[in-house]
């Protein structure tokens, strides 16, 4: 769904829930900017929500690693969704 290689996949692109939060797509491209990612980078997404950051990173690692954690189970489904869907 998302074909670039550039940060900044649309809010309305993620599903969302209304008890799990999602890092908003002008916060994600900075963060993601910032980080300067890397193939190969192992990136962990500690509190990942609806897994926007997480999916955002994959992109720039490639060959590397994400590894989303949370506490919420409805967070971790919610970002299994949304891995599934922008694929």
């Amino acid at each position: 769904m998302w074909n670039y290689k550039t940060p900044g996949i649309p809010d309305d692109a993620f599903e969302r829930s209304e008890n799990v939060p999602i890092t908003k797509e002008e916060v994600r491209v900075i963060q993601i900017s910032k980080a300067r990612l890397c193939p190969g980078y192992t990136v962990y997404d500690i509190g990942c929500g609806s897994g926007s950051i997480s999916i955002e990173a994959a992109i720039q690692v490639e060959s590397g690693k994400v590894i989303a954690i949370d506490y919420d189970i409805n967070a971790i489904e919610l970002t299994k969704k949304n891995i599934e869907n922008l694929d």
